[in-house]
């Protein structure tokens, strides 16, 4: 006989990138290969843990304006090249990951994702493995309103009708 199944919590917030899916490996590092052979011809090929290092600290944006002067333009082309990249492509979610997902919204929990990639980037991935997130907060929003901030888990609470407890 099956025991049956019952939510502790009714609402799951996640992360994406690096916690679901595997971004910085099969996305992240090649555009940002891309972007520094177009934008940088012949400068340092990285490898891709020292890409991860200096996406951690100093962090991206502040190494790339450091180490290679870039302007506003620039990181302007450079997100661009970046969105052109990975417009098409998809990472592999972490084995066992969407099963997880599926069986939590077949039991009845809302499904939210709170990343720094954007919404519908997140969306996408989600929808071409067959799942569909309640809410979704990601890089489109202003700085202050990105994770780490509170106000993605203060408009999930909210539009959910649920309470910090």
């Amino acid at each position: 006989m099956k025991k049956e199944r019952k939510l502790r919590y009714k609402c799951v917030v996640l992360d994406h990138d690096d916690t679901a899916v595997m971004s910085s490996k099969e996305l992240h590092y090649p555009a940002f290969c891309e972007i520094m052979e177009k934008m940088r011809p012949g400068s340092h090929k990285y490898t891709f843990e020292e890409f991860m290092k200096f996406c951690f600290e100093p962090g991206f944006s502040v190494y790339l304006q450091e180490k290679y002067g870039f302007t506003d333009a620039e990181f302007d082309e450079e997100f661009q090249i970046w969105k052109d990249y990975i417009k098409d492509k998809t990472p592999d979610f972490y084995p066992g990951f969407l099963e997880l997902v599926k069986e939590l919204q077949e039991l009845g929990a809302y499904i939210c994702v709170v990343s720094h990639s954007e919404k519908a980037e997140i969306v996408r991935h989600y929808a071409e493995n067959g799942v569909k997130p309640d809410l979704v907060y990601g890089w489109e929003l202003p700085p202050e309103q990105r994770k780490p901030f509170a106000y993605p888990m203060e408009q999930i609470m909210l539009k959910l009708g649920m309470k910090p407890q």
